[in-house]
């Protein structure tokens, strides 16, 4: 949540401004402030921050209909692991957790093809330059070929757990195994030969690159390894993730690496989770020169294909999206599925793509075409405290047979729920009034509609305004302290108070401050000051009388509302004295009690505070400090009682200074004799 500043900033009162908001949210009765909060949303950062179906987001903020997804069949099994097709446009699907592969011929509905029963995942399937179909198997790492679309024979025996992944190259097979030591091997008719072993123990992705070469990336450690046509093997880049899960090369040698840090198998509920937080798409040169081209906040980055027009498209796993990435890191949201989680992917012969999924076995086909609607709906926005909804206005464009409308809610939990208003008859058009009731949280969801499946709206900027509840200021506290400057006045600080108090405005209004003042024991306040726009003030105390007084801080937000609806906030200071008046010095009496031996008796009056000190100068000499008669100053009414030794015969005279705890000094004087 983001919160405005407030007039005052000091962090102590914003923790306690912070309680009272809180506080304040639903309390009815109250008013409203003037200055609307703007909801305003018009880039693919706020965009993306809600929920999209059935919509597209691209690089620019603008939000178009996606394109269609279609369910083209249901395995009835758990898992899609692996996807290939071939030249007449029949789709092969391994699967699990029985081991089955089905196939899907173009307009057909899926029949099985095979079922290995000795094996319950099928991992990879690849179609051979002989027109077979070679499926990679779990967990005893066999390769099964099979021809004229029913025979079955097992091609050859890995000897290790899982067949990852098959690529040709040269009409030779590679596949991409683990278990327990990830490898590449060559693999024909009942032979394998090792071409690499890794210290991972899965070699996960497998595909071919330039020159005949390979490029291979494993599990555990994030290596990336570039295999010569000569068998050559060096790392091409070590990536910090966990997994690197697929791998594609573009015509002009580059190297793009979806890294992940979730897992490489569904978990037995078919929900696929990871353990960190974010993948990378990494670029990489064939020197070994690798860019963070792209990350996600999403454990599971299962699919990167390059397109012809330079830019790749990705599938992520956990939210099921689409994205479209160009080779400057910028992107497109391109689609999302909704509550299914993707697991294998395979480019279609149209530009589309085949995805199938984990949990409940299904393949769906992403094609071009624009689905008739979609729908952005918003993250909840806070509003900090109960407020009243304005109009509507977005900004987009509607070819002939599309449209654009807005619904929204309301409610007083951060989370939607079943507290919440239903969702509101739609806005056709901008400019017209939100329907949803006052309260704290508003969602909105814009609903996009194309009659034809060549056309889509175009979205550009929302933006909604929320009028909250006036609320009273607050003031926090109030402290009167000896003041040593002033910019309202120019006195002497022996009698300038300074008036300091936090005050503060949830509705982040503008205020001012009015000062009263009373002495204690009396009931009417006194104006001091009115239209103060700071938080302190200099009082000059000599225009009032000695005494013990308290001072009241009023504080308006009228400046932001109109008379009749502004609010006042109040508190008032603790009792504080007012003494500007000197001690009363007075000398009883001077007496000669031996040779040389003078007594001194006299007392200190003070009317408002306690004394704090005397001293005595004799014929103008150096002073001397005296005690009080009882040994302390502690009181406003003390005697005194001191000799002066060692005086010779003469005249003197003798000044006493006192000073009282508020400073100020009285004095007393007198002359007298020694004989």
């Amino acid at each position: 949540m983001t919160r405005k500043n407030r007039q005052k900033r000091d962090s102590s009162w914003l923790i306690g401004l912070g309680f009272l908001a809180a506080f304040w949210v639903g309390v009815p009765g109250l008013v409203q402030a003037v200055t609307a909060n703007i909801w305003l949303e018009n880039s693919q950062t706020t965009f993306e921050l809600g929920e999209a179906e059935g919509v597209s987001l691209n690089r620019e903020g603008v939000v178009t209909l996606g394109p269609q997804w279609t369910v083209m069949a249901d395995t009835g099994e758990h898992f899609v692991w692996s996807l290939a097709s071939d030249r007449t446009g029949t789709l092969y699907m391994g699967t699990g957790t029985e081991g089955r592969i089905f196939a899907l011929k173009p307009g057909s509905k899926p029949v099985l093809l095979f079922d290995a029963e000795e094996e319950s995942k099928i991992f990879s399937l690849s179609v051979g330059p002989d027109g077979a179909l070679y499926a990679g198997t779990s967990p005893n790492g066999l390769i099964y070929r099979i021809t004229d679309g029913k025979t079955a024979e097992v091609f050859s025996k890995t000897g290790d757990l899982h067949v990852w992944s098959m690529v040709w190259v040269d009409g030779t097979l590679f596949a991409a195994t683990g278990g327990e030591k990830g490898r590449v091997l060559k693999v024909s008719q009942n032979r394998v030969e090792e071409v690499y072993r890794s210290h991972d123990p899965n070699m996960v992705s497998l595909v071919r690159g330039t020159n005949g070469s390979l490029i291979a990336g494993t599990d555990q450690n994030g290596l990336i390894y570039s295999i010569s046509s000569k068998g050559q093997t060096s790392v091409l880049y070590d990536a910090g993730e966990t997994e690197v899960h697929a791998i594609a090369v573009d015509k002009q040698g580059m190297v793009y690496a979806a890294v992940m840090s979730g897992r490489s198998e569904s978990n037995s509920d078919g929900k696929n989770e990871g353990a960190g937080e974010k993948s990378v798409l990494y670029a990489i040169r064939p020197s070994g020169s690798a860019t963070r081209l792209w990350e996600i906040d999403d454990p599971l980055l299962l699919a990167v294909i390059p397109d012809p027009d330079g830019s790749l498209r990705v599938v992520t796993g956990n939210k099921g999206r689409v994205y479209q990435v160009w080779p400057n890191g910028t992107y497109a949201l391109l689609a999302q599925l909704k509550d299914v989680h993707p697991w294998a992917v395979l480019p279609a012969s149209d530009g589309g793509l085949w995805v199938g999924s984990s949990g409940d076995g299904k393949i769906f086909a992403l094609g071009k075409p624009y689905v008739s609607q979609g729908t952005l709906t918003s993250a909840a926005r806070d509003f900090t405290l109960i407020s009243s909804w304005g109009q509507a206005h977005w900004q987009a464009d509607t070819p002939p047979g599309t449209t654009v409308a807005l619904v929204s809610r309301s409610g007083n939990s951060e989370k939607p729920d079943d507290t919440w208003s239903a969702w509101s008859g739609p806005i056709l058009k901008p400019g017209m009034q939100v329907a949803s009731p006052p309260a704290r949280f508003l969602q909105y969801r814009m609903i996009l509609k194309s009659s034809s499946d060549q056309s889509t709206p175009q979205l550009r900027e929302i933006r909604l305004s929320g009028l909250q509840e006036n609320v009273a200021p607050i003031v926090l506290s109030v402290k009167v302290g000896d003041g040593d400057d002033s910019p309202e006045t120019q006195v002497e600080s022996q009698t300038l108070r300074k008036i300091a108090w936090e005050a503060a405005d949830v509705n982040d209004d503008a205020m001012t401050s009015e000062l009263l003042f009373r002495e204690v024991g009396t009931s009417q306040w006194l104006l001091l000051k009115e239209d103060v726009t700071g938080l302190k003030y200099g009082w000059d105390t000599q225009s009032v009388p000695d005494g013990t007084y308290q001072i009241r801080v009023v504080v308006s937000d009228q400046p932001s509302n109109p008379p009749a609806i502004a609010l006042r906030g109040e508190a008032t200071s603790a009792p504080f004295v007012v003494d500007n008046t000197s001690p009363s010095v007075k000398i009883a009496a001077v007496r000669t009690e031996g040779t040389g031996e003078v007594r001194v008796r006299g007392s200190v009056l003070d009317a408002g505070s306690a004394l704090l000190s005397a001293k005595y100068a004799v014929n103008s000499g150096d002073w001397e400090t005296v005690f009080a008669e009882d040994g302390i100053f502690d009181s406003s009414d003390e005697k005194l009682s001191f000799g002066l030794p060692g005086l010779a015969p003469g005249v003197y005279t003798l000044v006493i200074r006192a000073e009282d705890a508020r400073g100020n000094v009285g004095v007393g004087k007198t002359r007298f004799e020694v004989k």
